[in-house]
């Protein structure tokens, strides 16, 4: 396939992505990263050769800088398998793929036994989340 080729295709899935979801698009020279319903959603890598879900997380940095928003491979696919007969050439798998990981993020959110709020695994320890276990269990970060 030709690059020029293969470079629109990238931008099409980019669009279908982007057209399918509610989401934040940022385009760098080598990737698409779509950002789909923020910390409780997915994190989408699409390069010209792989489409990447990832589940958004946060790096804990030591000193001052505190947390630093990151994400983690959940499923890697070859980018050509997502061309079939759904909408406008994109295979319905796509969206598929992607509904799963929003909802395996989701599957990651518990709440706090204190304060009952929906707390991130990232910022909880066990069932307590962070604030309530400086508050309530006396632990020191």
């Amino acid at each position: 396939m030709s690059d020029c080729k293969h470079e629109r295709r990238f931008e099409h899935l980019a669009a279908f992505i982007h057209n399918s979801f509610n989401c934040k698009l940022t385009r760098t020279r080598d990737a698409i990263q779509i950002d789909i319903q923020s910390d409780d959603g997915v994190v989408v890598l699409l390069t010209p050769q792989h489409i990447e879900v990832r589940l958004p997380t946060v790096d804990w940095t030591k000193g001052s800088h505190g947390p630093v928003p990151s994400s983690i491979l959940w499923k890697r696919r070859k980018l050509n398998g997502f061309w079939g007969e759904g909408s406008a050439g994109v295979n319905p798998e796509l969206k598929a793929l992607i509904l799963e990981g929003i909802e395996r993020r989701q599957s990651q959110f518990k709440k706090c036994r204190f304060c009952k709020q929906l707390v991130s695994i990232e910022h909880r320890i066990g069932t307590v989340c962070h604030g309530c276990a400086s508050k309530h269990l006396g632990i020191v970060y």
